[in-house]
């Protein structure tokens, strides 16, 4: 009988450890900021390990800089994710691209947009709820652009999704 309960506590140890280190599969949730979006809608999901990719759609409704009025885009990212020292913390590059389409009261600044975005940011899961946030900053390089709208603009962004599996 113990080595029974033995057996049954051991696994259940080999278990947990296991499913710790297990990354998410994908999660959907919002993101803050972006190149084009006041906020979107936004959907993770990892190839293996180390890769994934994330896709975002949202809206954006006047934004100080660009003098838009309404804004509708998306982008599409690959992310390469490295391991911190803090277990459920990990840090990634990412390089992306997007379509966005802005009207504004000013000619000049509507029209559509094709931006890359070279990225970095840190990416954090909860252990004991199924949520997951991560922050991003880097350098937008707009290469079709309305008139007015800057190549070359540094951006940020925040997102909180829940973890699907």
């Amino acid at each position: 009988m113990k080595k029974i309960m033995l057996y049954i506590v051991m696994s259940i140890c080999i278990y947990d450890t296991a499913i710790a280190q297990q990354a998410y599969q994908s999660a959907v949730g919002l993101k803050l900021g972006g190149y084009g979006e006041t906020f979107s809608v936004t959907y993770k999901k990892f190839l293996d390990d180390r890769n994934a990719l994330d896709l975002h759609a949202g809206i954006t409704f006047g934004q100080i800089f660009h003098l838009t009025d309404f804004g509708i885009g998306g982008t599409a990212s690959y992310q390469r994710h490295f391991d911190l020292p803090i277990e459920a913390l990990k840090w990634y590059v990412s390089v992306g691209a997007g379509f966005y389409a802005f009207t504004s009261e000013y000619e000049d600044y509507s029209g559509v947009a094709i931006p890359v975005m070279p990225l970095g940011g840190a990416d954090y899961t909860f252990k004991k709820i199924p949520l997951n946030v991560s922050a991003e900053f880097g350098p937008s390089i707009t290469l079709i652009k309305p008139y007015d709208i800057p190549v070359l603009e540094i951006m940020g962004s925040v997102s909180a999704r829940y973890i699907l599996n």
